[in-house]
């Protein structure tokens, strides 16, 4: 796969500076389908230089409800 794809509350600025962080990019496009309220596109490009267990330790020192 070339890119990973998401979506993050615009209720939750917690997540969205994390991943923000940790090299996704807001498409600037806003999901509005889901029963959550609207949700921020964004996705990430993968390459080798992507390290996934930064992402996963950034994520670990979020409180348990941002996870």
């Amino acid at each position: 796969y070339a890119a990973v794809y998401l979506t993050v509350n615009c209720k939750n600025p917690a997540a969205y500076r994390c991943y923000l962080n940790n090299g996704f990019v807001d498409n600037g496009d806003l999901y509005l389908g889901g029963a959550a309220g609207p949700q921020h596109i964004m996705s990430l490009q993968l390459n080798e230089g992507w390290n996934f267990q930064r992402v996963k330790l950034t994520f670990m020192s979020l409180p348990p409800k941002y996870y």
